[in-house]
């Protein structure tokens, strides 16, 4: 299907058009930032911004989900089991560094011999719009991870912000569909309109300046494990765990029971390496106590361990942790001083 294009004013109308259809996830801007929300208000939905707060995952993987209900009696406790039914959806707006987070994802969730089935769903029922970037951030380093700051790969569609006008491109059967679904909002593209796309994905890939040598780094960092330069980095960490909520490619959650009055549910909740009680096990005994242990954890998982587990590097580069970060550490600076330190 050609491209197609539609002026930012019809936005809404656009969402609208969608979201009768369909569920819709797109970026909205609240107090703190931008980010992802199911849409009651088309009005709500912004292009007009650099990266979302928090990543997209949670659309695939949320925060805090209800995994069964139970009640207690004298006799035997009843369960109520949650019932899959996840209708259409559709994410909107998702730039392509969370692109290539769902794919790493997909790897935890959906492969091997335990497989989520909720988080299969939501993935089988959404359909993905990117949302290529004009300008990257400082803190961006997604081309030295492979990515790019335009790549469509993971998408059904794609949009470029060209001045007052959106182009929307289709790159699966699913993104053929939703431009058939839109199409008495949108019109052709100009000759003018598609000969300008490749200088703009070749500025936006330019304007990257930030960068990270991998290389040799998922060997290395076993090697230097008990080192003391992980003290050394980890000094001004708070272990508040912000860096672990912004990144799309963390995946750590936690299993609680609540209950009042012999009713209650069992929920999965997102956790993080970097508190203190994450290791904490029922008798007492913690393997990391001191905070430079959880900041190695965290880093040799994401350039070490995930690449023995799953062939992949856990980061997709969006800067999001850096960003984030009260006491300024640098991801980058750490992997580099990692490489550096003799073994």
């Amino acid at each position: 299907m050609p491209l197609k294009k539609f002026h930012l004013d019809k936005l809404p109308a656009v969402i609208d058009r969608i979201k009768a259809e369909r569920e819709v996830f797109a970026p909205v801007r609240g107090k703190e930032g931008v980010g992802f929300q199911p849409i009651s208000d088309s009005n709500q939905v912004t292009l007009d911004f650099d990266n979302t707060l928090l990543s997209a995952k949670s659309t695939f993987f949320p925060p805090d989900e209800t995994l069964l209900k139970f009640r207690m009696g004298k006799g035997a406790t009843e369960v109520e089991s949650r019932v899959i039914q996840t209708p259409d959806r559709l994410l909107w707006g998702v730039r392509p560094c969370d692109l290539r987070s769902f794919e790493l994802l997909d790897r935890v969730f959906s492969e091997g011999e335990f497989r989520d089935p909720l988080y299969l769903e939501r993935r089988d029922k959404t359909t993905i719009v990117a949302y290529a970037c004009n300008q990257a951030l400082p803190t961006c380093f997604c081309p030295s991870l492979g990515g790019s700051p335009t790549d469509p790969q993971g998408s059904d569609a794609i949009l470029y912000r060209l001045d007052s006008f959106i182009i929307i491109k289709s790159v699966t059967a699913k993104g053929d569909e939703l431009l058939e679904l839109i199409s008495p909002l949108v019109e052709d593209v100009t000759a003018d309109d598609e000969a300008s796309i490749p200088p703009r994905e070749k500025r936006a890939g330019e304007s990257v300046t930030k960068t990270i040598d991998i290389n040799g780094a998922s060997e290395r960092l076993p090697q230097i494990f008990e080192a003391g330069y992980w003290k050394k980095v980890a000094y001004p960490c708070l272990n508040c765990g912000a860096c672990t909520y912004v990144c799309p490619t963390c995946t750590c959650f936690d299993i609680q029971d609540e209950s009042l009055h012999g009713e209650g549910s069992r929920k999965k909740i997102w956790d993080s390496c970097m508190f203190t009680d994450f290791t904490l096990m029922a008798g007492g005994t913690n393997p990391r106590t001191r905070k430079e242990q959880r900041l190695r954890q965290r880093v040799s998982d994401k350039f070490s361990y995930r690449v023995k587990n799953f062939g992949v590097t856990a980061c997709v580069g969006c800067g999001r942790c850096i960003r984030i970060c009260p006491v300024n550490i640098d991801i980058t600076a750490v992997v580099k001083g990692a490489l550096e330190v003799a073994v």
